[in-house]
């Protein structure tokens, strides 16, 4: 006699069945394991070092050990924690040399993974010293410069002042900083030395401490090259000339002792940080660029006052192949006074003080209403014509050849001898950018050939003496409230 089971036990077995089932253990899969490091940084002997070597994959928990060859001596091999249980070699190598290794990592779940290395022991650098120069310094302001040392341990450098004197109000500490209020107008030379790891260097420096002049405009140069005894006089004149055109004082300015990276102001940035300057302080470099003719040379602001963009700092680049030639020649002081305007905001700030309209088209155009009322007083129509051929450093930051011809603030100069008038056009733009000018001190000039009926206008100078070009780098920007920022020239 057969028996019923009833329906709902056997659903009840049913899903008792689909329980179990569930149950069943998954054996979990991890990826792949690899030591994904693929080689070590270099180390120099005597020095700390410090690299880690890393694995991806598996179930992350890694087991090192070193495999074959060996690795420098007084350099170790530990499992720490900089990611998910890295390789560490950590240590102070003690000789010189390629050491070949290799290291194996495990993971939990069994995997195995190798990775074979070269660690290149370097020689220990000599002692140099790294600051060639020091900045001028503004009497009663402050002033903290470094100085700056290579090579030794590459860690602990201690300095000394060995010769001659430092301005009244200034000292040097064992760290390299010049640092203090000068009191005075003042001029010292002194001798610094360096010390580190057994080795000891000297470096002979001239200091500067110049006075404010709250009346007048002030450029002070600050050469980092000796300026040779020829081409001074015309540097001179050249300063002279932009202090008498423009008129107003502007606020002096500390520079943070962080604010400009080595590769700011052409590379000399970091030689101004911690100083003061009034009004505006001009880095002068003396150096080869291209050979004779060619770029004559590169200019602009690198530091600017923020809520005026009026600069403080700037740097000058002179070819040096382009100036012996011109020794005891007009030209000579033309060239140098067209870069000094470069530095004080020509061509360099007429974007972030939108003064330039068309800019990369065929027909960019000035638009301050100082020049462009000096530009139609001289019979031209609408707005001051800028340069629309050449290199990105010269078009669109000068005034237009063909209208301006031998003008001094064209970017293409006239051959030597012949003179190049800074017409008012030129000395108006700088009232546009915010200065105060006397427009009395620009020459006589006329533009009535090029702009005449039928005229021709003037030719570009390529194959004469060379041209100049803007400096093409970020500037920096000092707000009022010490925040900083960085503007995009071009």
């Amino acid at each position: 006699m057969s028996r019923r089971i009833p329906l709902l036990l056997l659903l009840g077995l049913s899903v008792l069945s689909c329980g179990f089932a569930d149950r069943t253990p998954v054996e979990p899969v991890f990826p792949d394991l690899v030591v994904v490091t693929e080689e070590v940084p270099a180390a120099v002997r005597g020095h700390s070092y410090t690299a880690s070597v890393s694995a991806e994959g598996g179930d992350e928990a890694y087991t090192w050990e070193v495999t074959a060859g060996a690795l420098p001596p007084g350099v170790t091999f530990t499992v720490g924690h900089l990611g998910a249980d890295d390789a560490i070699l950590t240590g102070v190598p003690e000789a010189e040399g390629s050491f070949a290794f290799s290291l194996s990592v495990m993971s939990g779940d069994g995997q195995t993974a190798s990775r074979s290395f070269v660690l290149e022991v370097l020689p220990v650098e000599p002692l140099s010293i790294e600051t060639p120069v020091v900045p001028p310094a503004l009497a009663g302001f402050s002033y903290e410069v470094r100085l700056r040392a290579y090579g030794g341990d590459g860690e602990t450098y201690v300095w000394e002042l060995v010769a001659g004197e430092l301005p009244a109000g200034l000292e040097l500490s064992a760290g390299g900083r010049i640092r203090g209020t000068p009191v005075a107008p003042d001029t010292t030379s002194f001798v610094a030395q360096v010390t580190s790891n057994g080795q000891t260097v000297e470096e002979a420096y001239r200091l500067a401490v110049v006075a404010r002049q709250p009346e007048s405009f002030q450029i002070t140069i600050f050469p980092v090259v000796d300026v040779p005894p020829g081409v001074q006089p015309h540097l001179d004149e050249a300063v002279a000339e932009w202090q008498a055109i423009i008129q107003n004082d502007l606020p002096p300015v500390t520079i943070p002792t962080s604010f400009y990276q080595a590769e700011h102001c052409g590379g000399f940035g970091e030689l101004l940080n911690g100083t003061s300057t009034d009004d505006i302080m001009i880095v002068v470099n003396i150096t080869p660029i291209d050979g004779p003719g060619g770029v004559l040379g590169r200019a602009g602001a690198c530091g600017v006052r923020g809520g005026t963009n009026l600069p403080f700092g700037g740097v000058m680049i002179l070819d040096s192949d382009d100036l012996e030639p011109l020794v005891g020649n007009e030209t000579l002081t033309h060239i140098i006074s067209h870069e000094i305007a470069h530095v004080l905001g020509f061509g360099t700030l007429w974007r972030a003080q939108e003064l330039i309209q068309g800019a990369g088209t065929a027909d960019p155009l000035f638009t301050g209403d100082e020049a462009v009322t000096e530009y139609q007083a001289m019979g031209g129509d609408g707005l001051v014509p800028v340069e629309n051929q050449g290199g990105e450093g010269t078009r669109d930051a000068h005034w237009r050849q063909t209208i301006f011809g031998n003008e001094r603030m064209t970017g293409f100069s006239a051959p030597p001898g012949v003179f190049q008038p800074l017409s008012r056009v030129s000395v108006a733009s700088f009232a546009d950018l915010g200065y105060v000018v006397d427009m009395g001190v620009a020459d006589e000039f006329s533009v009535a050939a090029a702009l005449a009926p039928g005229g021709g206008g003037h030719r570009h100078h390529w194959g004469d003496l060379g041209w100049d070009e803007i400096l093409l780098e970020p500037i920096r920007v000092l707000e009022r409230d010490g925040r900083t920022r960085t503007i995009d020239p071009w």
